[in-house]
Formats: structure tokens, C-alpha cells, sequence
């Protein structure tokens, strides 16, 4: 018995299983399907939904294992493109672009805000607070 199992393992057709041509043929991708994922990649459509929009769908492990340069070129062109608009949007005077250029790119960030708290305030504040729960536990304030 076990060796008819070996020698059926070497037997194995070009698809998988155990007959010859039995099983799921291998994914090949078209040239016109790579074109198609690298356009969507770059409108930044999900990748889950650019599975579905190929041959009727396909699976996620399948998209990415057989078209990783056009998801990754899309994406990269897309970015070159915002970027260069964003940046001759800076240049041209858009101070929101600027803005963003230097907090994104230059490392630029906005200090702190500091909250001033006079003793004033603060002596009212705790003496609201002792009335809250004064009023929650039914008991005197003070």
C-alpha cells in the first residue's frame, strides 16, 4: 500500500493532484490585465476590489502574488503625481500647500498649546467639583 502512494506522488500532472492534468491550472496573467491593475493601483482603488475586477474576480493571495510590480508601480505613480501638483501648488503660493509641504516633508509641527491657569480659576474649579459630590453623595460641601 505505501508504495503505490509514493509512486502516485510522482506521478502528479502539471496542475497538482494526483492525475495527470487534474487540479486548477496556474494563474497567467495577460498583459492587458497588468495594465488594467497598475491603472487601478494608481487611482488608489483597494486592492480587494482590484481582485474582483479581474476575469470576474480572483483571490487577494492570487492578485498580489502575480501582479506585486503593478500594484506597486501604480501606487508609486500616483504619488509622484500628487506630489509634483502639491509641490508647484507650494511654489506657486498656496500657503496651505506650504504648510503641509514643510509639516509633511521638512518636519515642521506646531508647538504646544499652553493652557494658563490662574489660582482664581483653579480654587473655582475644585471648590465646583467638592459641590458635585456633595450633591452625589447627598452630603454637606464643606
Amino acid at each position: 500500500m505505501q508504495e503505490n502512494l509514493e509512486n502516485r506522488n510522482t506521478e502528479k500532472g502539471t496542475h497538482g493532484g494526483c492525475r495527470p492534468g487534474a487540479g486548477r491550472p496556474m494563474f497567467e496573467a495577460t498583459d492587458e490585465e497588468r495594465k488594467q491593475v497598475e491603472a487601478m493601483a494608481s487611482y488608489g482603488v483597494p486592492q480587494e476590489q482590484i481582485a474582483s475586477m479581474v476575469r470576474g474576480g480572483i483571490g487577494i493571495h492570487t492578485l498580489r502574488n502575480n501582479f506585486e510590480l503593478e500594484l506597486i508601480q501604480g501606487k508609486a505613480r500616483a504619488n509622484c503625481d500628487i506630489g509634483r501638483t502639491l509641490f508647484q501648488q507650494a511654489i506657486g503660493g498656496n500657503i496651505t500647500a506650504c504648510i503641509f509641504w514643510l509639516k509633511t516633508q521638512a518636519g515642521w509641527r506646531e508647538p504646544p498649546k499652553q493652557v494658563e491657569v490662574s489660582t482664581g480659576t483653579a480654587e473655582r474649579f475644585l471648590a465646583d467639583v467638592a459641590a458635585m459630590e456633595a450633591t452625589m453623595t447627598g452630603g454637606d460641601p464643606w
